[in-house]
């Protein structure tokens, strides 16, 4: 593809964030170059699916079809002054510039764009875009944060809702901040930006993240201000690549390819690997700005790095990634924490809707009775996931997980619950003990007896108090941590890395907690597929989490790493 032709591709906000190298390779090599990678596609899926949903609890929104015309269908709706706006084009022409940017673009396709209709003394419509993803957006609000600002999306396309008095609908919410994304920050400031040009911004901004019914409302300033800043920052950047004078100063943009965080679903990620590999790139082994003072010494290769002395244990990793030794230990003889009744746990969650399965392995020196899952095929909503079927799941859990401590208790016992990286779980017991706070649910088996027939009886939902005091325990053990502060690796210390070193192998290769979202999306009917499949194969990915969990255990305490994984004082 030639220069020219790369350049008729418009920028839009998220191209100026994360690996801002894109584009970089977008302008001047040309996007067919590319294939969009299956992590890509899983989350493009996801995000379609969650802006699906949202639409469809709008009231008759104006829904722009995609196509050349989209831009002009959008000023119509908004010069119609719409009051809910889906799928708008917001376009602007930049006639000036190099090559790589004569007749450049900037397009923001909006998910939604908000009449806001409350101030008389402001003639014609001012819109709010609202970006819409399946992601958090809210988090606890500590210090002297900014309150966030909500607003239910059940009230949008009703008049008076941005106003002040009864009917207005934002409201101020202390306990919670807003959860700063670049991407979404970039859309909705772009989109703000654009809609100045119009004459019809409104100085907001919004977005409705994995809750899907709240509005998270800001102020446009900040953001239109760094997209803005970042736009010139890349324009620069072109014509840096170009060889041609640049009007603005390059910053940290970066002009080769870097690895970072948004490498695994980026387009160019092949193409980029092939010649980060070829250069020995540092990034390789420490991604991002990890590696910043490193280069800042003149190390930019990861053999430079295995000679540099000073560099602690960045240089053992280094010395591993050259040799090919996928780790090596901190401690001659590792160990973790053991228990005579050994349970590993591993859940799986839906995105802003809520935890679907528990799972349990159980073992140890006492008993071995294996995969014993806790799950719910209810769809999100009332009756499902954030409703009654996800509380009783967990009910039945819980009361399981400790029938089975004191049942170990009672026999002179010792247990302990050990899971991989505690705070996804630690998230949701403490989440669903306080978002299901005395709710009961009917279980058919007896305390203890797992998988059994007995007497009903009511478990309630545990109280936040109990869930701490569990987590605060010693019975309650976080592999990951024990693991990594005994052995070091190049690859780092996810399950998937350090299970097949211990000989453990997932029975489903592509089964991943990307892959998961969409297989639960079949399990429940929410996309097309094999609901009974998508289920048995959900039940082995976290059988085998379990499993891999528990083996990795034994691995590392039973003598077997200390065998076959070289001591870091070794490594010289």
């Amino acid at each position: 593809m030639s220069t020219q032709d790369s350049a008729q591709q418009p920028v839009t906000g998220p191209d100026l964030v994360g690996c801002r190298y894109r584009l970089v390779l977008d302008r001047t090599r040309g996007r067919e170059e590319s294939a969009e990678t299956e992590s890509g596609r899983r989350r493009s899926e996801l995000a379609r699916s969650h802006r699906a949903q949202v639409v469809a609890s709008l009231p008759d929104p104006v829904v722009i079809p995609e196509g050349p015309d989209a831009d002009l269908a959008t000023l119509e709706a908004i010069a119609a002054g719409a009051p809910l706006i889906v799928g708008g084009v917001l376009r602007h022409e930049r006639p000036d510039g190099p090559r790589a940017f004569a007749g450049i673009s900037e397009e923001c396709r909006v998910d939604l764009l908000v009449k806001l209709d409350d101030a008389p003394e402001t003639p014609g419509p001012r819109y709010m875009p609202v970006a819409v993803a399946p992601h958090k957006l809210l988090e606890p609000r500590r210090g002297r944060a900014l309150a966030a600002r909500v607003l239910p999306v059940a009230r949008l396309g009703r008049a008076g809702v941005f106003g002040r008095g009864p009917r207005a609908g934002i409201v101020v919410d202390e306990s919670l901040k807003l959860r700063h994304n670049a991407a979404d920050a970039a859309r909705v400031g772009q989109a703000a930006a654009l809609l100045h040009r119009l004459g019809v911004s409104s100085g907001l901004v919004g977005g409705i993240g994995a809750d899907a019914t709240r509005v998270v409302v800001a102020e446009e300033g900040p953001r239109v201000a760094a997209y803005r800043d970042a736009l010139r920052r890349a324009r620069a950047a072109i014509y840096a690549v170009n060889g041609e004078e640049s009007p603005w100063e390059v910053g940290e943009w970066p002009l080769a390819p870097r690895k970072v965080r948004e490498c695994r679903a980026c387009r160019w990620r092949d193409f980029c690997g092939e010649r980060l590999r070829e250069m020995d790139d540092i990034s390789l082994l420490l991604p991002g700005n990890r590696a910043d003072r490193y280069r800042e010494e003149g190390i930019h290769t990861i053999r430079g790095l295995a000679r540099a002395e000073w560099a602690g244990e960045h240089r053992h990793l280094a010395r591993l990634a050259v040799s090919g030794e996928p780790a090596a230990l901190r401690e001659r003889v590792p160990s973790a924490p053991r228990a005579d009744v050994e349970i590993d746990v591993d859940l799986e969650a839906y995105p802003g809707h809520g935890a679907y399965l528990w799972g349990a392995w159980v073992g140890g020196a006492a008993v071995d009775d294996g995969y014993v899952p806790h799950v719910t095929w209810a769809g999100p909503g009332p009756e499902g996931l954030g409703g009654a079927a996800e509380a009783e799941n967990f009910a039945r859990f819980w009361a399981w997980l400790m029938a089975r401590r004191a049942e170990a208790r009672a026999a002179g016992r010792t247990f302990r619950a050990y899971c991989w990286a505690s705070e996804g779980e630690n998230h949701w017991l403490r989440y669903s003990a306080q978002r299901f706070a005395g709710m009961g649910a009917v279980a058919e088996a007896p305390a203890g007896a797992a998988g059994e027939s007995g007497p009903l009886r009511v478990v309630e939902v545990p109280t936040v108090a109990e869930v701490e005091r569990f987590i605060a325990s010693d019975e309650w053990v976080d592999l990951f941590r024990v693991v990594k502060a005994q052995l070091i690796s190049p690859a780092g210390h996810g399950l998937k890395v350090v299970a097949p070193m211990a000989g453990f192998h997932w029975r489903d290769e592509d089964s991943d907690g990307e892959a998961s979202l969409g297989f639960y999306r079949e399990a429940v009917g929410l996309s097309d597929g094999d609901p009974a499949g998508a289920r048995a194969k959900l039940l082995r990915y976290n059988e085998d989490d379990c499993r891999a969990t528990a083996i990795v255990r034994d691995w590392i305490d039973g003598g077997r790493a200390a065998a076959e994984v070289p001591y870091v004082g070794d490594l010289g």
